[in-house]
């Protein structure tokens, strides 16, 4: 086991470099009074996607897309917008001009705001959020069902480069070129354990019900290195549901009150950081952060539907540098909601990203990637009783023949280019003589590398 753990670790840092991505990250500060900027909005210009700044000012953003520009808005200041080098790693730090008069000379640093919950405008718009929380969740039907896509993505992370280049590994150079720079922020993935699933889901409200039957199972691991690094262990955990309406959710054996539980504004600070338009519809968009950082809880954002339902349309969150979750390195959840005729909210997306410890160094480790889409909801539909007895997830007998083309029609998104060539590397390492005698031979030596 500690072997292969090692060699493990050997693979992911023959390239550090496959795909390329633009990643940004600074401090934004006040112009006058240098004083870091808390919730301030950016985006990269001509996308969706972006980022807020902590309380610290800090800030951390990544795209895969093209992108020139960042914007930077902040309610009191004036917009700014900043080139960026497209495909590269870079810091910028960010000074944003108040909207003062122009001739005003005199600068006054404010005092400390205190935040509290009364006359909060943040705070009575999360109470709505609270208040149709159970009208807003799928187990409001008595039946839903729908079709459900299933993707769980392992592999190595960030790795030290100075056992890199070895000779031993030429066979499987193929494989060591796959490396995807795409899952989280700064971070070096080599896929090694691979899982999709498309299934059917159902869920009677009373008596209380689910079941799951999977219909097409794909899977790929590269030899016994899953089973002997124990990352089954991590893997098994990525299965677990998680639904953000839940008073706590669990994660890792660690439970965290949600930002949307009943007394998450005694727990929580929230800040309304932009008003915005999503899929036709007027969202307000809330950050959210810990009272106490050392607190089981998350960070993030919410947004949130500005009409009479208060649904929520999407939500990203991680866990804060202050708590301590043993051999989780980092984590995010995300989940995002689509309204139905009946102005009900379902949702459609969930994804949880983890990156875990092996060893004791503590810059490579195990990443983690559960993606969870669902469409084709159909709404009261009943079923007899008899349909939920028995196991509450079965898995189809001929579940694993369904061929590439049938995968591809019937995937509701496509796969990331590391992940098609994860299923290629697994066909072309089966055709190297004797791999699994020289990652042996290999595991052997490095266990015996001292750096």
């Amino acid at each position: 086991m500690k072997n292969t753990g090692v060699i493990l670790l050997l693979l992911t840092t023959s390239v550090l470099y496959g795909q390329t991505k633009t990643w940004v990250k600074g401090i934004v500060r006040d112009s006058l009074t240098r004083l870091p900027l808390p919730y301030v909005n950016l985006i990269f210009v001509g996308q969706n996607t972006g980022g807020i700044s902590d309380s610290a000012g800090r800030y951390s953003m990544a795209t895969n897309n093209p992108v020139a520009q960042i914007m930077v808005t902040c309610l009191g200041y004036r917009t700014k917008t900043i080139t960026v080098l497209p495909d590269k790693v870079q810091t910028i730090n960010v000074a944003l001009a108040p909207m003062a008069n122009e001739l005003q000379v005199t600068v006054i640093k404010p005092k400390k705001l205190h935040y509290r919950n009364k006359d909060n405008p943040a705070v009575e718009l999360m109470r709505k959020v609270i208040a149709h929380k159970q009208e807003n969740r799928s187990w409001s039907y008595d039946y839903f069902e729908s079709d459900k896509y299933t993707k769980i993505v392992f592999g190595v992370s960030n790795v030290p480069d100075k056992m890199m280049h070895r000779k031993s590994l030429r066979k499987v150079s193929f494989m060591l070129k796959n490396i995807d720079t795409a899952k989280m922020v700064g971070q070096h993935i080599l896929p090694l354990y691979l899982n999709e699933l498309l299934s059917k889901e159902y869920s009677r409200r009373s008596p209380h019900a689910k079941k799951e039957v999977v219909y097409a199972n794909k899977k790929i691991r590269f030899a016994d290195f899953i089973d002997d690094v124990g990352l089954m262990h991590f893997v098994n955990y990525m299965y677990q549901d998680v639904d953000v309406y839940d008073e706590n959710i669990t994660l890792f054996t660690n439970k965290f009150m949600s930002p949307i539980a009943v007394l998450s504004p005694s727990f929580y600070r929230f800040f309304i950081t932009d008003t915005l338009i999503e899929d036709g519809l007027k969202c307000v968009r809330l950050a959210f952060f810990p009272r106490n950082s050392k607190d089981l809880l998350f960070q993030g954002y919410i947004l949130v539907a500005l009409d009479s339902t208060y649904g929520v349309k999407k939500i990203d969150m991680t866990v804060g540098k202050d708590i301590n979750l043993n051999w989780v390195k980092k984590l995010r959840l995300a989940e995002t909601f689509e309204k139905e005729k009946d102005n009900r909210w379902m949702i459609s997306a969930d994804n949880i990203y983890a990156d875990f410890k092996i060893g004791k160094d503590a810059k490579s480790g195990v990443f983690g990637e559960k993606s969870v889409f669902f469409t084709n909801p159909v709404i009261n539909h009943p079923y007899p009783d008899s349909y939920y007895s028995g196991d509450n997830f079965t898995i189809l007998e001929d579940s694993m023949q369904r061929s590439g083309a049938y995968w591809k029609k019937n995937r509701p998104v496509e796969l990331e280019p590391s992940e098609s060539l994860a299923y290629k590397n697994m066909d072309s390492l089966k055709t190297v003589p004797a791999y699994k005698r020289d990652m042996d031979i290999l595991g052997v030596l490095v266990t015996g590398y001292q750096g």
